[in-house]
């Protein structure tokens, strides 16, 4: 409990701080570093005895922790971003108006106000392309409406998002004959996210963590959820995560930059990156 007061405690926005507590249980274990070098999605693998088929599998969890902040569930990198087309084409005057506008919130905010529209051309990455329509053929555009829920009508809470689409149905499903078109794929693509798909990795739709979720809680009590329980699973991921507009340095997530054709191999055109990152609440 020591430990885990002091690391709520830490400085706000602090990415490294000392815990001397915790470094001396690490010496007792030798261990020296906690980063995982195959960089698999599980975090920790542990033996599960069964009481009704009486196996002891050793199976892969991933640990999510809320102490000192929200994790996310999908991490944003220069993959994960999306191309749109911006319509109609900016003139130069407002190319150079919306170049000067140095927050990327009152950018999408000018666009708005000035009648402009986004219009998904490709993900920035085949590789997060293919990853996504290896879960759906359908994905990558659903991926593009997610995000742009979330940057023109305010929406983060991906429940909230998954009712915006299925009453706009962008991708013209039958929702009169099945109105879980949206919160179904949407659950696939939470739970692919969290058992191992990441943008820069093909995905082949095995999962790394093959027990299921580990959730710290701000006090410490760890709640888990299991693959056996696949729906509870899969309806805490939609009921407790959101869209989060990751780091926009150039340098990391290049989010919100304006593009020109030739910049996406285009024959014409203005273009805006918009990236991808998934949060929980």
């Amino acid at each position: 409990m020591r430990i885990i007061i002091k690391i709520n405690n830490a400085e706000a926005g602090a990415r490294a701080f000392s815990v001397p507590d915790i470094e001396n249980q690490f010496s007792k274990l030798h261990m020296t570093t906690l980063s995982d070098e195959r960089k698999e999605t599980a975090d920790i693998r542990i033996i599960i005895h069964d009481p009704v088929t009486q196996f002891e599998p050793l199976l892969g969890f991933s640990i999510k922790s809320y102490l000192g902040g929200k994790p996310t569930l999908f991490n944003a990198s220069k993959n994960s971003n999306i191309i749109f087309k911006i319509t109609p084409e900016l003139t130069e005057t407002e190319l150079t108006t919306l170049n000067n506008i140095e927050t990327y919130g009152k950018r999408f905010t000018w666009l708005q106000e000035t009648a402009h529209k986004l219009k998904f051309v490709k993900m920035n990455s085949d590789i997060f392309s293919s990853n996504l329509e290896l879960i759906d053929s359908s994905m990558p555009k659903i991926v593009s409406e997610i995000v742009l829920s979330k940057t023109f009508n305010g929406k983060n809470k991906i429940t909230d998002i998954a009712a915006d689409l299925k009453e706009n149905n962008p991708c013209n499903y039958k929702i009169d004959l099945n109105p879980n078109f949206y919160e179904y794929k949407i659950k696939r693509l939470l739970v692919d996210a969290a058992l191992g798909m990441k943008a820069g990795k093909l995905w082949t739709g095995n999962f790394s963590a093959t027990g299921g979720y580990i959730a710290v809680k701000q006090d410490g009590e760890l709640v888990c959820y299991h693959i056996y329980n696949w729906n509870d699973f899969q309806n805490y991921l939609f009921n407790h995560t959101k869209i989060d507009y990751p780091d926009s340095s150039p340098n990391r997530c290049d989010f919100g930059r304006i593009l020109t054709a030739e910049e996406v191999s285009e024959t014409d055109g203005t273009f805006i990156k918009i990236n991808f990152q998934i949060r929980f609440i």
